[in-house]
């Protein structure tokens, strides 16, 4: 059973590269959002011999969901970012500009898919307690991908690269650098 869970995962993540890709029609764009992934499944595996727990079916289903649900923050900035960039904004202003406005929405999106899945694991019946490494593994891998950092860069020179940590307060960075300018934005 645990060889088709991780069959299972990579077909997930093969899955949502492909639907990515079909939406964003650009691979580049599409390999940025994907890279929360094996991320987010690294820190799981770390959070999970931090707690003690082991890596069972239940903690690799939730990996199964984890892959679809931890893209979501680097696509809602992306799309962000190329709605102003396809308005005719340049797109180190697009990426100033997409991030003020997304900011809230992507620490929201986090913080509440935290707080779906964490309330299983305070369960005292039979059912919490099977279910606790699921949904520590679960809000383990959007708290990661929702903390983490990312950069990316375009064909002219613009490279975009955030830092957030949702879990601390909410607060965030953005460092754009384009053809000998710098600029950040807190």
């Amino acid at each position: 059973a645990i060889a088709e869970v991780k069959e299972t995962v990579f077909i997930a993540f093969a899955l949502v590269l492909l639907v990515m890709l079909l939406f964003l029609r650009n691979l580049y764009s599409t390999i940025i959002p994907m890279l929360a992934v094996p991320v987010s499944l690294v820190g799981v595996f770390a959070m999970l011999s931090v707690l003690g727990y082991s890596v069972n079916l239940l903690t690799l289903l939730a990996l199964v969901l984890a892959v679809g649900v931890v893209v979501d923050d680097a696509i809602v900035v992306l799309e962000n970012i190329y709605r102003h960039i396809e308005d005719g904004m340049e797109p180190f202003d697009a990426a100033i500009r997409g991030m003020k406005e997304i900011t809230a929405a992507v620490i929201a999106i986090t913080i509440t898919l935290i707080v779906v899945f964490v309330p299983i694991a305070f369960q005292s019946s039979a059912t919490g307690v099977l279910f606790r490494e699921f949904a520590f593994a679960t809000a383990g891998a959007v708290a990661i991908s929702g903390t983490g950092r990312g950069s990316a860069s375009s064909n002219d020179g613009v490279s975009v690269e955030t830092s957030s940590t949702v879990a601390a307060g909410g607060s965030g960075t953005l460092t754009i650098t384009g053809q000998g300018s710098e600029a950040g934005v807190s």
